[in-house]
């Protein structure tokens, strides 16, 4: 039944073929027409994903396999108002053009080729459009499934889950397929790159679930000199709520309720909330730098519980050149640095010192991230993102130490960590 596939009329067609031409090119396997229009219908969405048909030419089928390798003429010209990515170790053969067949039905006028699709929709009563293309982004110099998307802001999230959810159904077929998920930062400035053409900031959606479900609502942008956003704004754009159908964001949801949060209640902490209307500008100001350092230390809670996490499920990492019992103490260190945090946390938002013990606590963990002789150094080096969590504990808590009289984490230090 693939024989199809190889047929240069085809090919030239831009993947373009009647029923009449498949049938045709069967008839010299010797099949009856029911054994052709069973072969067809395997082709087809939900079945192989080999090809689609015309929804306004009955008969006529794309495979996308047979797509020209270039981009359409008409340019990508409309506002990006969202951006979301798939980041792979590898692209297994066929999936995109498989992808392309089950958004077939949301194609705008054949706006197609082999490794991009342009889709278009009413939502709403309010047009919305996505790019969705596979390259090789050479910042990260790995392969990529990267989303545009144009419209409002319930348009954007319809036609995001449109597209995650085709996606999902493709890695179901594809065993050991590692495929990592990113969102695209909404602050100011990053909206404004996305809408000028430029990348913006971009966030691991698990770590973002992993975060707010342990109580730390913050991430930093690099492209807006590290001023916090919260999550709950960066989910809020993606995240259908009371969507019809299940999906895997459905659990977060749940988790979320189980805990007693939602993400309008995550949204609403970044928008001061709890402030009170009346305030002075005095107090006000005062509440903004004693939020900012909160926010900060939210920060480092949530590395400090993710680090914990990543320490015991890649103990058999660790094991290479720690021993278990090093691995634990390591641990345990983590949670007591963890604890000196929400001390310090409640002291900051009684506005009063913290207590001595839990700073001097909080600064011997901070310390030992540039300790070559310690365990937490020893564990950082093997941890996959070890690096990653060393410069984001030692750059954030310089931020907070700044604000409440603890000693910095000076240069040289910064500079072993960042060598991790």
């Amino acid at each position: 039944m693939y024989y199809i596939l190889s047929d240069k009329k085809i090919e030239s067609s831009g993947g373009r073929f009647t029923r009449t031409q498949a049938y045709q090119k069967w008839d010299t396997n010797k099949y009856n027409e029911e054994e052709k229009a069973m072969l067809l219908r395997l082709l087809l969405k939900d079945k192989f994903d080999i090809c689609y048909e015309l929804t306004d030419e009955k008969d006529v089928f794309i495979t996308p396999l047979l797509l020209p390798a270039d981009k359409p003429a008409k340019k990508w010209d409309y506002e990006t108002n969202l951006q979301f990515r798939y980041q792979y170790g590898f692209i297994p053969h066929g999936l995109f053009s498989r992808l392309i067949v089950k958004l077939h039905e949301k194609i705008d006028s054949e706006q197609h080729w082999k490794t991009g699709v342009r889709l278009k929709d009413i939502v709403d009563d309010k047009e919305v459009r996505a790019e969705v293309q596979q390259y090789n982004d050479p910042e990260e110099n790995q392969p990529v499934i990267d989303i545009k998307i144009s419209g409002d802001k319930n348009g954007c999230k319809q036609m995001l889950a449109f597209i995650r959810s085709a996606v999902d159904k493709l890695h179901k077929d594809f065993r050991n397929i590692s495929a990592r998920e990113f969102v695209a930062c909404n602050c100011e400035t990053c909206i404004e790159r996305m809408k000028n053409g430029d990348k913006p900031s971009f966030y691991e959606f698990e770590k973002l679930q992993k975060k707010i479900l342990n109580r730390s609502y913050y991430e930093e942008c690099e492209n807006s000199n590290y001023k916090p956003v919260n999550i709950g704004l960066i989910l809020n754009d993606i995240i259908v709520e009371n969507a019809a159908n299940e999906n895997r964001d459905s659990q977060l949801l749940k988790q979320l309720k189980e805990i007693g949060m939602s993400l309008t209640q995550i949204t609403n902490y970044s928008q001061g909330g709890n402030a009170t209307a009346n305030s002075t500008s005095s107090s006000s100001s005062n509440a903004t730098a004693t939020s900012t350092v909160t926010i900060n230390i939210q920060t480092i809670l949530g590395e400090i519980q993710s680090l914990k996490e990543d320490f015991e499920d890649e103990r058999k990492l660790l094991q290479k050149s720690m021993n278990d019992d090093e691995i634990d103490v390591t641990i345990r260190d983590i949670e007591k640095a963890e604890v000196a945090l929400k001390e310090i946390e409640a002291a900051q938002s009684q506005n009063q010192q913290p207590a001595p013990k839990s700073a001097n606590r909080l600064k011997r963990f901070i310390d030992d991230l540039s300790d070559e002789e310690s365990t937490l150094h020893k564990g950082l080096k093997l941890l996959r993102k070890g690096k990653d969590y060393g410069v984001t504990l030692a750059e954030t808590y310089n931020k907070v130490a700044e604000n409440i009289g603890l000693p910095l984490v000076p240069p040289f230090a910064l500079d072993v960590i960042k060598k991790l």
